[in-house]
């Protein structure tokens, strides 16, 4: 059996990924359908609340989504009770593969649901293959060095099993279709005023570099680091924001970066911001997954959010007056220090989208018209302020459109 995709096999073999959060959303996000269909098939007791939403909208059908595994349910196999009575035991080469699958969902479901339960139980390599082979042993050793139930790693009988059915009859089994909890209430502050002044300052930075100083520690940048291929490139060739996010501008290697520009202002206006990790360093999520994973965080709301895509062909855009006038809505909303994300015609996941920081709104004269507001942006070659209204993302030419404001 091939083993798990590996960004996300790579992903929980990291210090402090379990349970998963929203860095695994967005590896998630990355995978192919396939991929997905692997995860849910093999690591589906690993994800929590909510997250079966998520993969509906990266393109699994509900019917490919089990549910979780539950105490009730472990209890009630008769395989597992006989294990649990004593009658039997697993071992190495073991005939029984659907039971063996069965306590593999039981480990996995421990590590997804239980802070500081060991990471071996989450089966990263291969996750639920119905093999006793060697990661199950790994898993059963850690879980016996865990528990103290006093086993052998060759052997998983009565008082493993005891264990891992103990531990779920603690903890909730999850609702991966869970309506998502109401953001919080927060106090108007003056994040959106110190997010707009970063935006204009990085994208007039032309001459010389914007310069600012966050936690101990010195941010540079100009506008020419945010163009496909950056004129002007930072030491080690390493575009850094804060959080702990890096992205490589190698020479020859060019890549939009307007994602990367919205991320960098939020990170230094010092307002909550989503990333997942890459290797050694963080990321901040594609234009088109950034909006609905930036208004999770504290502080964030969702000002409009409109899906255009037609039903007949989702690569599609429907297009028409009822779409503009929404358009034209969102737009005459936008405020300074508001981030507007949009999702091009195409493929999901062909990084076709864009982020826009707004630094002014629409001018009075203006309504009506083009409705333009201000926005601050990366460039293919280099961070600007240009005023894109109508003309830029009515008439079909976005899929979606999310517009996004702090409020903390």
């Amino acid at each position: 059996m091939a083993p798990l995709p590996r960004p996300f096999s790579r992903h929980l073999l990291e210090e402090d990924a379990l349970p998963l959060d929203e860095d695994a959303l967005e590896i998630l996000a990355t995978l192919s359908t396939r991929d997905l269909r692997a995860v849910v098939s093999r690591a589906l007791d690993l994800l929590p609340d909510g997250f079966g939403a998520h993969l509906l909208e990266y393109g699994l059908a509900r019917s490919e989504i089990g549910a979780p595994l539950s105490a009730a349910a472990l209890r009630s196999d008769p395989g597992f009770s006989a294990i649990l009575e004593g009658q039997r035991r697993l071992s190495r080469g073991a005939s029984d593969r659907a039971l063996v699958g069965l306590c593999q969902r039981a480990m996995q479901a421990v590590a997804g649901r239980v802070d500081g339960a060991p990471a071996k139980l989450a089966l990263a390599g291969f996750g639920v293959d119905h093999d006793f082979g060697r990661e199950f042993m790994a898993a059963n050793d850690a879980l016996i060095a865990w528990k103290k139930t006093g086993g052998d790693a060759s052997v998983f009988g009565k008082a493993e099993a005891r264990a891992l059915l103990e531990l779920l009859e603690q903890h909730p089994t999850p609702d991966l279709f869970a309506a998502p909890a109401p953001a919080p209430e927060v106090l108007p502050g003056a994040g959106a005023a110190r997010i707009a002044k970063i935006a204009r300052s990085i994208a007039e930075a032309v001459s010389a570099p914007y310069r600012q100083r966050l936690d101990g520690r010195s941010y540079e940048y100009t506008a020419g680091m945010f163009g496909v291929e950056p004129s002007v490139r930072p030491p080690k060739g390493l575009l850094k924001s804060p959080g702990g996010v890096a992205y490589s501008i190698r020479e020859g290697y060019g890549f939009w970066k307007c994602n990367v520009f919205g991320g960098t202002v939020l990170g230094l206006a010092d307002v909550p911001v989503p990333t997942f990790r890459v290797g050694r360093f963080r990321h901040y999520p594609r234009a088109e997954r950034f909006g609905p994973a930036l208004v999770r965080k504290r502080g964030w709301e969702m000002v409009r959010a409109l899906d255009h895509r037609d039903p007949a062909d989702p690569t599609r855009a429907v297009k028409g007056p009822t779409q503009d006038a929404e358009i034209r809505d969102l737009l005459a909303r936008a405020q300074p220090g508001d981030l507007c994300f949009v999702d091009h015609p195409g493929e999901p996941g062909e990084d076709g989208g864009h982020t826009r920081v707004c630094v002014e709104a629409v001018a009075p004269d203006d309504r009506g018209k083009e409705d333009a507001p201000l926005w601050a942006q990366a460039s293919s070659d280099r961070a600007l302020l240009r005023r894109d209204g109508m003309r830029a993302m009515a008439g079909g030419k976005e899929l979606q459109l999310w517009l996004c404001r702090y409020t903390g």
